[in-house]
């Protein structure tokens, strides 16, 4: 009897730790990667702890955060834009993708997400060597933007956190 009584507790804890952990909203899982993620090396073509490219960190933030996505830049962007309409810098918001075109060769050639203050963005930078949050405004970034989409998966599930202000200037 009290075999059972203790497995019922235990069973009940792990109950209530799952959805405790199902509780915390995917965009604050992604908030909490990002910090991990903040200052790993860049490499070229990686996708993990070890270092990532641009694509590559996006791929390991998202799938860490609990939500698959595709490996490449070309892919990612058709994935969102399959599910959305590219929109001005004026209107992202957090987590927004931005994209960067550099050369005609390869247009949606860099990507990086969007912080909440809009002036900064996460990216993996070959230039910078690291994994790390960059202010978005200036020449160069300027000169080569793209375009900003949002996922609507991450406005399917309720966001604590959002303020209805945020989206209205």
């Amino acid at each position: 009897m009290r075999t059972r009584i203790r497995l019922t507790v235990n069973f009940a804890l792990l109950l209530a730790a799952t959805a405790l952990v199902s509780a915390v909203s995917f965009e604050e899982r992604l908030r909490r990667e990002i910090e991990l993620f903040q200052g790993a090396p860049y490499v070229w073509g990686g996708e993990d702890a070890g270092g990532a490219d641009c694509s590559g960190a996006l791929h390991y933030l998202f799938k860490r955060a609990g939500r698959p996505f595709p490996r490449m830049t070309a892919r990612q962007m058709r994935f969102i834009l399959c599910r959305g309409a590219l929109h001005p810098y004026g209107q992202a918001r957090r987590f927004d993708f931005v994209w960067w075109t550099f050369t005609a060769a390869r247009p949606f050639g860099h990507v990086g997400l969007m912080d909440s203050d809009r002036r900064h963005f996460w990216q993996a930078g070959r230039s910078t060597g690291f994994v790390r949050r960059a202010f978005v405004a200036g020449n160069y970034w300027d000169r080569h933007f793209t375009g900003c989409a949002r996922w609507p998966a991450l406005d399917a599930a309720p966001r604590p956190e959002h303020n209805e202000e945020e989206d209205h200037d």
